[in-house]
């Protein structure tokens, strides 16, 4: 259950740092114009802020969802401990071609 909600934990933060990231793509390219701010840094910086802010829900459910569903996958599989393929003090021989 932990490595769920981990798995949840870190979709969400990709999730997030994605949606940024398409903002300040966005605001770098076409600028903003509702701030009247023209293409360039300061407008990238605007648009990050404002699609993170109003969009959160984009960037945080798909992220959870994605997170959560590889957690418990990987919680379901769990590694084991290396079991013993041939008693001690056997070899392992490959036949000869």
């Amino acid at each position: 259950m932990v490595r769920t909600i981990i798995g949840a934990t870190i979709g969400v933060v990709f999730g997030m740092l994605i949606l940024a990231g398409w903002g300040a793509w966005y605001g770098y390219e076409n600028g903003v114009p509702s701030a009247k701010l023209p293409p360039g840094w300061e407008a990238a910086g605007v648009s990050a802020f404002s699609v993170s802010v109003f969009l959160f829900w984009m960037g945080m459910l798909p992220g959870a969802v994605i997170g959560g569903a590889a957690g418990f996958g990987s919680w379901l599989v769990r590694p084991t401990r290396p079991s013993k393929a041939l008693p001690s003090g056997w070899v392992k021989t490959f036949p000869v071609r």
